[in-house]
């Protein structure tokens, strides 16, 4: 499967809390976590969580994290236009890092 999966979706688990409010966090990439009152205000959370996760890999210059499939319940999370069409055709050995 591609870098991020197809143009660059990543799936998320978007969890109720007791406390109140939604807790997202994706498979394979432990550095995305994120929190949100309502389910809409956490997945948007979640498009920064991981953009600034997949940042990491790319500061690093290590290949982004391999998607997953959703799995039912889960949702898959997107980064913006940009970073979603870099990380779907990344190849580091083509120097996609000094692009994104």
């Amino acid at each position: 499967m591609d870098n991020l999966g197809e143009i660059g979706r990543a799936t998320g688990i978007l969890a109720a809390q007791p406390e109140g409010g939604f807790v997202v966090t994706f498979p394979g990439v432990s550095e995305a976590i994120t929190q949100g009152e309502d389910e809409r205000e956490a997945l948007l959370y979640a498009v920064d969580a991981l953009e600034t996760a997949v940042s990491f890999y790319v500061e690093a210059r290590k290949p982004p994290p391999v998607a997953s499939k959703p799995k039912r319940g889960q949702r898959t999370v997107r980064p913006a236009a940009l970073e979603g069409q870099c990380l779907a055709s990344c190849e580091p050995s083509r120097g996609c890092f000094s692009t994104w």
